[in-house]
C-alpha cells in the first residue's frame, strides 16, 4: 500500500514531497469507498484562531481506532499507518525522534467554499502527513494547499495541488504557515491527513 519515498525541502519550512508513495491501487480503492465515511461539517468563520470549513471523518484519534468496521481500504490505511515504524521513520525525517507521539487519522471532504485560512498548527502537533485522492484537479478549482513564508496569502513561496498520487509532510514550528485556497463551486476535494502529536 504504502512505499516511503520523499524528496525533503527547506523553504518556506521544513516540508517533505511524499508524492508517488501510496500506491495508485490503493489510492483507487480509497476513492471508490469515500462515500460509505460518515463525514460531519464542521467550521469557524471568525475569531483568534484559524478560519476554516470542510467535512471531516475521524478514523483513530491518539493511537486509538474510533470505527471498529470500516471499507476494506480503509481498514488496511489504519493498519498500516497505526504500525510503529510509520511513526518513526516521520518522527527521524523532522528531527523528534524519541518523542513519545500519539497518531490520528482523520479523512476531509472540501465543497464548495470549503478552505482554512492561514495558520500554524497547534503546538502539541509534531508531524502532519496529507495525502490527495483526487483523480483529476485544475487549479482554477482552488483547494490549493500553499505552503507561506508569512502568516498572509500573498506570501505563497510553495503550492501543492491536491491531486493524486500527490502526498506532502512537514513538522509543526511557529514559521509553518499555510492555508488551502477555496474550493470552487461543483467541486469536490478529497484528502487524508495523518497527525502525529506530543502526548500530554
Amino acid at each position: 500500500m504504502y512505499s516511503p519515498q520523499y524528496i525533503r525541502h527547506e523553504q518556506p519550512f521544513p516540508w517533505a514531497d511524499f508524492s508517488g508513495s501510496l500506491q495508485p491501487e490503493a489510492i483507487a480503492r480509497l476513492r471508490e469507498s469515500f462515500g460509505e465515511l460518515a463525514l460531519r461539517k464542521v467550521g469557524r468563520a471568525s475569531g483568534p484562531e484559524k478560519a476554516y470549513s470542510f467535512l471531516v471523518c475521524s478514523l483513530v484519534r491518539d493511537s486509538a481506532r474510533i470505527h471498529e468496521a470500516l471499507p476494506e481500504a480503509w481498514d488496511e490505511l489504519v493498519a498500516h499507518f497505526t504500525a510503529t515504524a510509520y511513526a518513526k521513520l516521520m518522527l527521524e525525517l523532522f528531527g523528534v525522534a524519541g518523542t513519545d507521539a500519539l497518531l490520528d487519522v482523520e479523512v476531509f471532504k472540501y465543497t464548495e467554499s470549503d478552505w482554512i485560512g492561514p495558520h500554524t498548527d497547534r503546538p502539541e502537533r509534531l508531524v502532519t502527513h496529507l495525502f490527495y485522492l483526487n483523480e483529476a484537479w485544475e487549479s482554477g478549482f482552488g483547494g490549493l494547499l500553499h505552503l507561506l513564508a508569512a502568516p498572509r496569502t500573498d506570501a505563497v513561496v510553495h503550492t501543492i495541488m491536491p491531486l493524486a498520487p500527490a502526498s506532502v509532510a512537514f513538522a509543526r514550528s511557529e514559521i509553518s504557515w499555510h492555508f488551502v485556497s477555496p474550493v470552487a463551486a461543483g467541486r469536490e476535494r478529497l484528502s487524508v491527513r495523518i497527525d502525529l502529536k506530543r502526548r500530554m
